[in-house]
């Protein structure tokens, strides 16, 4: 997970470029939402400017990194646009608490009382604010998400936009488009393909951090494992190797734009540090994509 970093101003850009005349229609669709206090079925704008993300985010989930049609992959006339959900990071209509009994069982989770939930009857107030979205992929925005948001702090008030409610409500989660907000790479630390909470963090980030992996299973999830792993194995011979070609290549890999770049760029950082660890982690990615995934990760000793 990382930061896909744009100013408001690109932003509305952008989003013009793409919608001519959206943001004016979301004034609009805002006022009587609030009005209400509910947003419509028939009201969903959002996704007239999905494609706006779908290219700031490379073509990837926001959350998981995993990667996602790109409009010149057209199946059938097909643009892709289907397999992305318009993320609302902030529920727009009403928030449930995490975790349900079945994933606290699954993941043994035991610092849910730490827990509240975000607004009950949802951030209807975001729900066409452009810095409230971003594209996901369906298992973590459908199977994972949904309308969960977990907070740490006090439940703000309505009409605040995202960068005033975090502070406030000190959310579990973390939206990775726009300038402000936390970092997800400043929570998030890697061993190889396997995911923790960084080393260093306060007591509380660090609890951020494992939310954010327990959330969206960023440590489970077989296809994100065997991506990740495909990834360091393309990556690591190139690693070695000292021509342009290779640190161009290198480069590619570890790009914003770039698949499990969060992932990729912590193992460039552990091969300068560790080479025999990270040669290490290449076999053992090689071994797992050979087997499917029935060998296991482990870190290796330090």
């Amino acid at each position: 997970m990382i930061r896909f970093a744009v100013s408001e101003t690109e932003l509305q850009q952008r989003i013009e470029a793409e919608a001519a005349g959206w943001l004016k229609k979301a004034l609009t669709k805002a006022k009587a939402a609030n009005a209400s206090g509910h947003v419509g079925e028939g009201d969903g704008i959002w996704s007239e400017i999905k494609g706006v993300y779908m290219e700031l985010q490379g073509f990837k989930c926001m959350y998981c990194e995993k990667p996602m049609p790109k409009p010149d992959d057209e199946r059938d006339g097909a643009s892709g646009k289907v397999e992305y959900d318009v993320e609302h990071f902030r529920p727009k209509n009403r928030v449930t608490a995490w975790p349900p009994a079945k994933v606290k069982a699954r993941r043994k989770i035991d610092y849910d009382d730490a827990l509240e939930a975000g607004v009950p009857t949802g951030y209807v107030w975001l729900a066409f604010d452009h810095l409230n979205y971003g594209v996901s992929c369906k298992t973590c925005n459908s199977e994972l998400k949904g309308d969960r948001f977990p907070i740490l702090g006090k439940r703000g008030k309505k009409g605040q936009r995202n960068a005033e409610l975090d502070p406030i409500e000190k959310p579990c989660l973390v939206l990775p488009v726009g300038a402000n907000g936390t970092n997800p790479e400043d929570l998030l630390g890697w061993n190889g393909p396997l995911v923790f909470p960084k080393k260093g963090l306060s007591a509380e980030d660090t609890l951020r951090a494992k939310v954010l992996i327990d959330f969206f299973e960023l440590d489970t999830r077989r296809d994100l494992l065997e991506g990740r792993c495909h990834g360091i194995m393309l990556l690591f011979p190139k690693l070695k190797e000292k021509t342009a070609k290779a640190k161009k290549f290198v480069e590619a890999l570890t790009a914003d734009d770039a698949t499990f770049a969060g992932c990729l760029r912590a193992f460039v950082a552990l091969f300068k540090k560790n080479k025999a660890q990270a040669a290490q982690w290449a076999d053992d990615c090689e071994r797992y994509v050979i087997t499917r995934g029935k060998t296991g990760l482990t870190a290796p000793e330090s």
